[in-house]
């Protein structure tokens, strides 16, 4: 199942967000903030407005984001070479850019792709994004928590359980209270 016959919120949720801020002090170009409202809002119309961001002077972070956004736009437009080649550059520039935001685009992209039935791709995504996480550990929460989140989705309480407690080990607050949340939904 492609990643386009998934509802965009479920694709893009937790890798793009209008609020995403990879580093807490940089914030989203106007143009970055622009294509994700009609990304959400008109899916594939979105493309020109990614490439807008691409033409335009963006940190390799957001570079990254827009490229992701691009190639989700055509796929839902049928063109599956452009899109894989879009993803594979975004997640190139995030590893070179930063790896520990890196590891969490792939956590996010396997979660996304397990969630739509691709089950290998999204293990093998998830595998490499707890590799990455390891040696980014202002990151690894945020990794942990879409792990446990993958695999809650997949209807594993102990391994979403075991991933969300490692994840509040972390120095993270966010990450913290983001799986501390998630332990309580569980047992609840």
């Amino acid at each position: 199942l492609p990643i386009s016959a998934l509802p965009v919120t479920m694709r893009l949720r937790p890798v793009l967000h209008e609020d995403m801020t990879l580093n807490p002090e940089a914030a989203p170009p106007p143009a970055m903030t622009a294509a994700l409202r009609l990304l959400g809002a008109q899916g594939e119309a979105a493309l020109e407005a990614f490439d807008t961001v691409l033409a335009g002077e963006v940190t390799p972070t957001w570079r990254a984001l827009a490229l992701l956004g691009r190639g989700l736009c055509e796929e839902l437009r049928g063109s599956a070479g452009p899109a894989a080649a879009d993803v594979r550059a975004a997640l190139e520039l995030w590893m070179a850019a930063d790896p520990g935001a890196g590891a969490v685009a792939l956590a996010a992209l396997g979660r996304a792709l397990s969630r739509g039935g691709d089950l290998g791709a999204g293990a093998a995504l998830l595998a490499a994004a707890r590799r990455l996480g390891v040696g980014q550990p202002t990151n690894l929460s945020a990794v942990l928590v879409e792990l446990g989140s993958a695999a809650a989705e997949r209807v594993d309480a102990e391994a979403a359980a075991a991933d969300w407690r490692e994840a509040m080990g972390g120095d993270d607050p966010r990450g913290w209270a983001v799986a501390t949340a998630n332990l309580g939904r569980l047992a609840a």
